[in-house]
Order: structure tokens, then sequence, then C-alpha cells
């Protein structure tokens, strides 16, 4: 596998053109050079937000979960990358949430409620009186 080929695989993972350039002692606009050239101009569009990579991330920053699964977890991980990264690409238009993701949409729709209960409480009591 050659270095651009491992940048991508970082990139897809999250990883800035910034930090590629860092880590690979390679310019970040040479990098972007060729990542156009070789996946496409679109390829900023390829890193995956809602995909399986964030939720084992989250996985490996739980505290509560032991450095014994953590390991096992990076293990299985760095050796289905690949697939990891091809189902993301494929299946790119169905959203996989993190727990937190879930949880922060969870207290957008409670506020967004309350706010809406709020209104509805105001204009049944001005109809009221």
């Amino acid at each position: 596998m050659s270095v651009i080929d491992r940048a991508f695989l970082l990139y897809q993972q999250g990883y800035s053109l910034r930090k590629l350039s860092s880590i690979f002692k390679i310019p970040f606009t040479t990098l972007g050079y060729k990542f156009r050239n070789l996946y496409g101009k679109d390829y900023i569009k390829t890193k995956n937000k809602n995909g399986i990579l964030p939720i084992i991330k989250e996985y490996l920053r739980n505290p509560d979960v032991s450095d014994r699964d953590k390991r096992v977890i990076r293990e299985w991980m760095n050796l289905n990358l690949r697939n990891i990264i091809k189902n993301d690409l494929t299946h790119s238009n169905i959203p996989l949430f993190t727990d937190a993701k879930i949880e922060k949409l969870t207290k957008q729709e409670f506020i967004q409620r309350e706010r809406f209960k709020y209104y509805l409480t105001d204009y049944e009591y001005d109809k009221q009186y």
C-alpha cells in the first residue's frame, strides 16, 4: 500500500489534510492534489461523519470500556478498516449515530416539544379568557 493510500485511509477516519501533512511530511496541498487525482474531485464527500468509524471511536474514548476490550476493538478495526470504510461509502445515505449524537438529538427534540407545549398552553389560555 502506498503512502498516499495510507494517508487516504486516515483521511477517511477523520484526520485533516494538515494533520496528515505533519504525519507523512508531505505538503497538505500535495495531498489534496493526489487525492483529487486518485479518488476524484469530490473526494471530500467520501468522509462519512455518520458512519461506523465515529461509533468505534466513541467506544474507544469511553472510560467504562476496559483497556483489554479497547485493545481488541483496535485490533479488529485495524484488520477490517478497508471493509469499514467501504461500507461507510456504500451506505453513506444511511446515517449511524453515536450515543452522544442520539443524546444531543433527543435534547433538541425535547426542547422543541417544550417550546411547543409552552406556546400551545399560552394559546389555550388566551382562548379561555
